[in-house]
């Protein structure tokens, strides 16, 4: 006796899960755009479409699928573009002058020194607003610094809540911290 052949008669076709049903049925159903044309249009032109007959859809006629990126775009932008306004109006401020003598640097660096193992290493002739600096730069708590001024790691270290030190932030608005590119830049910059 042959086997029994299982009728497909009366029965749709299933595309898998429910919800994957009704995406796949809302394709079929969207809207055609207007550029295709009627079929009327299709005989008047005889199977010759001219670029007249082609016309841009507006962002009224496309389905609710569609959905246009661009105002958010246009509002990063925006947002890009007063973060680096705030950032220049930091900087536009008149500047002092730094104190490479000041003893509360002294202070501030022996403090931070204080739970080092041992002592830097070739640190002769080296300043003590530098010093700072690197440590600054070393010190993983305040976040990346590569591909940031070290006054931009400080205002976002700052803004996360970080608490960066404050004596470092006096010597990046002092008019050498804008100017000089050793006191501006972290220690790795143009190295990597």
């Amino acid at each position: 006796m042959p086997p029994k052949k299982k009728s497909t008669a009366g029965r749709s076709k299933s595309i898998g899960t429910p919800k994957q049903a009704r995406l796949t049925d809302s394709f079929r159903h969207t809207k055609k755009s207007p550029s295709v044309g009627s079929p009327a249009q299709k005989e008047a032109s005889s199977g010759k479409e001219s670029v007249e007959d082609i016309t841009t859809v507006s962002s009224a006629e496309l389905p609710i699928d569609h959905v246009d990126l661009l105002p958010k775009v246009k509002q990063a932008e925006k947002e890009k573009e007063s973060a680096i306004t705030e950032e220049k109006v930091e900087v536009e401020e008149p500047a002092e002058r730094l104190d490479y003598n000041d003893p509360a640097y002294s202070t501030f660096l022996d403090k931070l020194l204080e739970n080092e193992i041992a002592e830097p290493i070739h640190q002769e002739g080296v300043s003590t607003v530098i010093k700072i600096l690197k440590k600054f730069d070393s010190t993983a708590t305040y976040g990346p610094s590569y591909g940031m001024t070290r006054l931009q790691r400080w205002n976002r270290a700052e803004k996360l809540g970080f608490e960066p030190p404050p004596e470092v932030y006096k010597i990046l608005v002092s008019q050498e911290g804008r100017e000089e590119e050793e006191l501006r830049e972290g220690y790795l910059h143009g190295q990597i």
